[in-house]
């Protein structure tokens, strides 16, 4: 596995999970299979053909839970997003409980607090969301899908900033993590009904990851850090 995988595990898997939030895995997964696509792939490839890792992975991890699924089709119109207004634009389009959108938007907006030196904040601010809305009996359920999403930002961020915290340009990597987190946005998509189609919570782990990793994927072949 790359150092990546190994980094975030054994740096931050002591501070980056919560056992409350149901949904915790769909972080692990994603962080794993993020690994996986960049152990397989390296810079010189096309988009496309990291795409096409993508796909392989999703296949050969939830094949049963993921029908017809199209990383590069999925992804290719998050990759346009520039703004917060794009992404609360599109997470207002989609067919979930008016509450669940307010409450994802909230989540972006912690993530996007992100600036490389306070991750630990970040994640603490996270868990106390995600703590919050498991609390919610009466709406436990409608925040599904949030939950899955913020499982995952949470993992992703962790992920990531072992890169942007070497890098010497840390003001513009702090500025790819927020693109690269409105990218993640559509996680929500991923989760929605699960995009594979099911109502299980492994279908909607399923979705939430396959929908996660092709945005981030995508988002980091653009920034050119795909397999650094």
């Amino acid at each position: 596995m790359n150092n990546n995988f190994n980094n975030w595990q054994t740096q931050y898997s002591n501070i980056v999970s919560n056992g409350n939030n149901p949904y915790d895995q769909a972080g692990v997964a994603h962080n794993l299979l993020m690994a996986t696509i960049e152990q397989r792939g390296s810079r010189d490839m096309t988009t496309s053909q990291v795409f096409d890792i993508v796909d392989n992975v999703i296949v050969e991890n939830y094949g049963s839970e993921i029908q017809n699924f199209s990383s590069q089709t999925f992804a290719t119109p998050i990759l346009s997003f520039q703004t917060r207004l794009d992404m609360e634009n599109f997470v207002n389009s989609l067919n979930i409980h008016e509450n669940a959108k307010q409450e994802f938007l909230s989540l972006a907006d912690i993530l996007l607090s992100y600036e490389v030196d306070n991750l630990l904040t970040v994640i603490i601010r996270i868990v106390d969301f995600e703590n919050n809305l498991i609390n919610d009996a009466q709406g436990r359920n409608i925040y599904a899908q949030v939950l899955i999403a913020s499982s995952i930002g949470r993992y992703s961020l962790c992920y990531w900033h072992e890169r942007l915290l070497n890098d010497n340009t840390k003001g513009n990597r702090a500025q790819f993590w927020k693109k690269l987190f409105v990218a993640l946005a559509d996680v929500i998509g991923g989760v929605n009904g699960a995009i594979a189609g099911s109502a299980t919570v492994v279908g909607g782990i399923a979705g939430g990851v396959a929908g996660a990793i092709s945005t981030s994927t995508g988002f980091a072949k653009l920034w050119d850090i795909f397999a650094e």
